[in-house]
């Protein structure tokens, strides 16, 4: 994107263009935010709504509105609600999970921020923003969305606070994510949209699933105050399961004066203040509360899972000292002094508790049912639960045990462990654990997941496949590819071809080239081309929306996301999708050949063998073969490409976007792109432009060849050229050279360095001096042979000058400046070669003796 947004222009994103500066609390300072001495958590609110982001600070704003006549950041202070947020997306959950939430109607994101390499904060504000109240059933709801965020694995559970802290744009001092000059790592952001909004029940159906106003009316969400003085929902006895586990962790439950209510010490009694630990009642199975000040923020769900996390310590404590042991019999834990079944978590606890109480409420258990039968049906429910739970992780996953991770098939991604134990759906079934509870542990061990050793992508071939190893014998492999969900529909995808009109008018072979491309790719899934295919041109004008529509078609699981920055990192696993795309491409600065040099080999026809460290498992050894395709809006980042390279198809459009006031005198207006978005988010619309290109003729399409080199590529490359490259080029197309047949690149370097322009005469290094030469079309001549009789034309091409004679310049280098016909002429055909070598190397000006 373009300039940052400014801190004034985030907070009113996110709080409302009328925010009051005194409700928004900001924290900024140098250096590493886990150094004590260097870390200033305490902040300070806002005074005038016009203060920086320091770019050499770790810059952090609270995301709940305060109380304006309070200085602090606590729960107690939050008045009002604006926003949701997910922390550490791509590390703590995936980033595919994130996007496809994303892509659902009125779930777009206002604000997009990388905080660390590969990992992110997105951001939703909301249309309206909730009052504090405890009665307020907004008020509950936000508190049921932040508590399903948690549970289900959207990122950092503790981003979920009210007045957590959000990174903003500025640096993240961590040691960790410095770089290799030592420079600390940027936080940026990569998305802004500051006019977009969600509806509240609209993300609370997203997240919480349709039966989210049940849950929310259900109670559990009330805040203290309410639930204390709800006496028609007192229901609770000494045998309710959450009563049961109060007993099992030590709270003491006991039936309290007041019908209905179960007293208790709190499950956060350790953070009251005073000592007093009293003030907990549960009223009925699923809704308790605590009178305590400490607690006013907690709601039910919280007091169970500090229970349910009490239950689990006790039971590795318990494994650890031997009290408890493994069931011989297979189903669950013992106690070891009496034998009993104890259940492994305390998520099974409730359960077991729960069909416990169902089995006596249906008559389990009484009169022509002993004891045993009922404990053996018991058993046998754990043991169908066990199976259940252990059958969902190998539904979905598949163990790759060369990298150490997992491939999710419903995600079409590589994740380690570590993500997998806190996938939404594991712990759904899974207790989050450590050691051998894990459930990567658990599940890596069951006779039930499926292990291969690596990955390969093999369209049309089941899920596990094969592939060839490093010595060509075969192995196990997991099947990448899956195909994108595209019903086809007869059809002229009229809009979009007038659209790729428009943005190429008068670039036909441009036109026809991308529809080619496109064609081949989707009649060939999974097939690789050499070719990079690149757009670029003006921003608004049209070039995500073309690449969008052909990632729908490959599918967007197929599709990895990255920047040359990223690809040159040692993480660089998105190049193990059949397709890469490279936002903001750049191939600038004094990394570009390096970059250059990556995006060579993966542009290898036959592929390349690369290491990938993936950042969730350990590095292993694999062949790949990726298209690539990218974008840009300047012709700065095409500084590495070079003007004669082959496997570059650069379509630069030169068409603007009318915004604003504007009349509408072209078709690319704002309503304009609304309405084309609009029109191919249609299943129609996308099935027919589909259903064009898988019937397109593609037999003259060659994947490897070179693509058209159009008068808009070229004049696209000589614009990206660096001060010294453009005053060569200029010599030789409109300078003292532009007649001259054969140039010495001596002369021209001398002419050069005796320009008055110091970004010439400073920067006219032999790489500059051939770039410059190249984008006027100049080919390569240099001595060669171990006689020196022959000359090494650019293109590989050797030719012999002239029996008997050898030439023996002074000058090491010669170039002659041709046409593009001329040049195919001359590197087809030595002879020719040879004739205009002789007939004009005296008007070099070169220094020749021959011998």
């Amino acid at each position: 994107m373009g300039e940052s947004p400014t801190l004034n222009e985030i907070v009113a994103a996110i709080f409302g263009p009328d925010f009051d500066p005194k409700t928004i609390h900001f924290a900024s300072f140098p250096g590493d935010p886990h150094n004590k001495d260097d870390a200033r958590w305490h902040g300070h609110r806002l005074t005038t709504g016009d203060e920086t982001l320091p770019k050499g600070n770790n810059n952090f704003l609270c995301m709940g509105a305060l109380d304006p006549t309070k200085t602090g950041r606590s729960l107690a202070d939050v008045t009002h609600h604006v926003a949701f947020w997910m922390d550490d997306v791509g590390t703590k959950v995936p980033l595919e999970r994130v996007k496809q939430l994303t892509q659902r109607p009125g779930m777009a994101p206002v604000l997009i921020i990388e905080t660390s390499p590969g990992n992110y904060s997105y951001i939703w504000r909301l249309d309206k923003a909730v009052e504090e109240l405890p009665d307020d059933f907004d008020a509950q709801t936000v508190t049921a969305i932040r508590h399903t965020l948690k549970a289900d694995g959207w990122g950092d559970p503790a981003a979920q606070d009210h007045v957590r802290y959000m990174r903003l744009p500025g640096i993240n001092g961590k040691t960790a994510y410095r770089q290799a000059d030592g420079a600390p790592f940027q936080s940026r952001v990569v998305e802004w949209s500051p006019s977009n909004v969600v509806r509240l029940e609209d993300f609370a159906a997203a997240i919480m699933g349709a039966t989210w106003f049940e849950d929310v009316r259900s109670g559990r969400f009330a805040p203290a105050q309410v639930l204390a003085g709800a006496s028609n929902d007192r229901a609770a006895t000494m045998d309710d399961p959450l009563v049961r586990l109060a007993l099992a962790v030590g709270l003491s439950p006991q039936p309290s004066t007041r019908a209905g209510v179960i007293d208790c010490i709190c499950p956060n009694g350790a953070n009251h203040t005073g000592g007093d630990q009293t003030g907990y009642a549960i009223i009925n199975d699923g809704m308790s509360y605590c009178n305590h000040a400490s607690c006013q923020h907690l709601r039910s769900p919280d007091f169970q899972d500090m229970m349910i996390e009490a239950y689990d310590a006790q039971v590795q404590a318990g494994i650890m000292f031997g009290t408890i042991v493994e069931n011989p019999l297979g189903v669950g834990l013992l106690d070891a002094k009496t034998g009993e079944v104890v259940p492994a978590t305390g998520t099974g606890f409730l359960a077991s508790v729960r069909f416990e109480n169902a089995a006596v409420d249906t008559g389990m258990g009484s009169a022509g049912q002993s004891l045993v039968e009922a404990a053996e049906e018991v058993a046998l429910r754990m043991s169908d639960a066990e199976d259940a739970r252990y059958q969902y992780v190998a539904d979905r996953f598949v163990a790759v045990d060369q990298t150490g991770s997992f491939w999710d098939l419903k995600y079409g991604q590589l994740i380690g462990p570590d993500l997998f134990d806190r996938d939404g759906g594991v712990l759904q079934h899974f207790k989050l654990a450590t050691g051998k509870n894990r459930a990567s542990t658990l599940a890596l061990n069951h006779h039930s997941m499926r292990h291969v050793q690596t990955l390969a992508c093999r369209p049309g071939e089941p899920v596990i496949t094969t592939t060839r190893g490093p010595k060509g014998d075969p192995i196990p492999a997991v099947n990448t590819y899956a195909p994108a969900n595209i019903r086809r529909v007869t059809g002229v995808p009229q809009k979009y071809l007038d659209h790729l009109g428009h943005m190429f008018a008068g670039q036909q072979q441009t036109v026809d080239y991308w529809l080619d491309y496109q064609a081949w790719r989707l009649q060939n899934p999974g097939a690789h081309t050499s070719i990079i295919a690149l757009f670029g041109g003006n921003p608004g004008t049209g070039k995500d929306f073309l690449l969008e529509q052909f990632f729908k078609m490959v599918g967007q699981h197929n599709v990895g996301r990255a920047t040359v920055k990223e690809l040159m990192s040692e993480f660089n696993e998105a190049v193990l999708l059949p397709t890469v795309y490279l936002d903001e491409f750049s191939l600038a600065g004094k990394d570009a050949q390096f970059g250059y040099n990556k995006l060579k080999s993966l542009a290898s026809p036959t592929g390349v063998s690369i290491t990938i460290n993936p950042k969730y498992g350990k590095k292993f050894k694999t062949q790949v073969s990726t298209s690539v395709l990218a974008s840009t809006n300047d012709t700065d980042s095409l500084e590495g490409v070079g003007t004669d390279d082959r496997r570059f198809f650069i379509a630069w459009t030169f068409a603007n976007k009318l915004v604003g006031q504007h009349p509408v005198t072209t078709p690319m207006s704002e309503a304009y792109f609304q309405d084309l978005w609009d029109h191919y988010e249609q299943p129609d619309s996308i099935g027919i432009l589909y259903d064009f290109l898988m019937k397109r003729n593609v037999q003259h399409f060659n994947p490897m060849g070179a693509p058209p080199r159009s008068a808009a590529r070229h004049s696209t490359l000589v614009a990206s050229l660096s001060t010294a490259s453009q005053f060569v080029y200029d010599l030789v197309t409109a300078g003292p050279l532009a007649n001259r047949k054969v140039i010495s690149s001596e002369e021209v370097r001398a002419l050069a360095l005796a320009s008055d322009d110091p970004g010439v005469k400073n920067h006219t290094s032999p790489k500059a001096l051939a770039r410059g030469l190249q984008a006027a079309g100049c080919v390569s001549i240099n001595r060669a042979g171990s006689d020196n009789n022959q000359v090494r034309v650019s293109g590989g091409q050797r030719v012999r000058l002239w029996s008997g004679a050898c030439v023996v310049a002074n000058n090491a280098q010669v170039v002659g400046a041709v046409s593009e016909q001329e040049r195919d002429v001359l590197l087809g055909s030595p002879d020719k070669a040879r004739d205009l070598f002789e007939a004009e190397v005296a008007a070099s000006g070169a220094e020749f003796a021959l011998t």
